[in-house]
């Protein structure tokens, strides 16, 4: 009984801490810009299961083995709910991948109505289970005991898990290498936590192990979209700051050129075509000035229709070079006749010294001077 109790104790304290790391992961990746992409979204809701069933399961510790009808129902109607929530981790981190690395739209929509009956069967089953038994039992002693259903749910949520690695494993391409290997890395804690409950029976590790690999995640995916503008696809104001605050703070940090852009007359195509159009032109906008510069320069869009370039150089020429390439690239895209508007920039920059002061924004003072003083011509 003092071996029982200790486990308990012990269990019960594991839950409640990463229960809270489930807490500071959520409140660590809420978007600044309040701005969510479905792949935001998706990992929200995956925190969100994930931390119901850490907590769910903290009740079904709390009244195992407890004397009395009302722990015995509650024991009951708390294990079923334990396993009604169990298949949306691994459901969510399909739709998740799908999101993630682009998937077709008409192989999503097969998924989600897939995914979405077997949630629906897999949650009735469980939540009829205290009349039916089949995953668990509760016995006399108010004491969970494994039914004879329990193997084939096990096997279901490895097939999901098992699905989701066949899907990332055959979209690498165009997926950052370190992204790519966060998703591939995902079920393996929860494949270590299963097998260490095997070993340690009466435990539950799988659950902190999926707690590990969204930390996984939220460090090297989710932490990385916080600043990506969710419309365009390039790098937003926290991004910006985070790249060039250091820079402009290092004794040994080049000169940095930096290249502003406003869109003209982008209120016209808001105001005669709509915001969904307006927003099509701003994803367009941010195509043309990531096809114009050079991979190793740095583009992100401010906000509105203010997007920046940054350069690691004090040569005029390669700044003038790069801005006339950017120019260019709106006059061809103008050019395209299919589309119900064109697009157009006026496009001011600077070189900036270290020494002119450390902090960002008198950089982004100076850009913003030299684009509204090209917007006057």
């Amino acid at each position: 009984m003092a071996l029982e109790s200790l486990v308990i104790t012990l269990q019960t304290t594991i839950n409640l801490l990463f229960l809270a790391v489930v807490a500071v992961i959520y409140f660590s990746t809420i978007r600044q810009d309040n701005a969510k992409a479905k792949e935001d979204a998706i990992f929200d809701w995956m925190l969100l299961s994930t931390g119901a069933i850490l907590l769910v399961d903290t009740i079904n510790y709390a009244v195992e083995g407890r004397p009395g009808e009302a722990a015995h129902w509650i024991a009951l109607v708390s294990n079923s709910l334990f396993f009604a929530l169990t298949i949306l981790p691994p459901s969510l981190f399909v739709f998740y991948t799908q999101a993630h690395l682009n998937i077709s739209k008409p192989s999503v929509r097969q998924h989600y109505w897939g995914l979405s009956v077997l949630m629906a069967f897999w949650i009735l089953l469980c939540l009829s289970n205290p009349w039916t038994e089949i995953i668990f039992r509760i016995d006399q002693e108010n004491r969970y005991r494994r039914s004879w259903g329990f193997n084939y749910f096990a096997v279901v949520l490895y097939a999901l898990i098992s699905y989701s690695l066949v899907i990332v494993a055959s979209h690498r391409r165009g997926c950052p290498r370190r992204q790519w290997l966060s998703l591939l890395f995902y079920p393996l804690p929860s494949i270590f936590g299963a097998l260490g409950q095997q070993v340690f029976f009466g435990t539950i590790l799988l659950w902190p192990g999926v707690v590990l690999s969204l930390l996984i995640l939220a460090m090297n995916v989710q932490n990385e979209r916080m600043g990506t503008d969710v419309l365009t696809g390039l790098s937003n104001r926290l991004s910006l700051h985070r790249y060039l605050g250091p820079k402009l703070r290092s004794r040994n940090s080049p000169a940095m050129a930096g290249i502003a852009l406003d869109l003209d007359r982008f209120k016209e195509i808001n105001d005669t075509l709509g915001h969904d159009v307006g927003d099509r032109a701003l994803a367009d906008a941010a195509k043309v000035i990531r096809q114009a510069i050079r991979k190793e320069d740095f583009a992100a869009r401010l906000g509105g229709d203010e997007f920046l370039v940054l350069l690691e150089t004090n040569d005029r020429g390669d700044v003038e070079s790069v801005a006339r390439r950017i120019s260019e690239s709106f006059e061809r895209f103008g050019m395209d006749e299919s589309r119900p508007y064109s697009l157009s920039a006026s496009i001011g920059w600077e070189i900036y010294h270290p020494g002119k002061g450390p902090e960002p924004e008198s950089f982004l003072k100076l850009l913003d001077e030299a684009m509204y003083r090209a917007k006057q011509k």
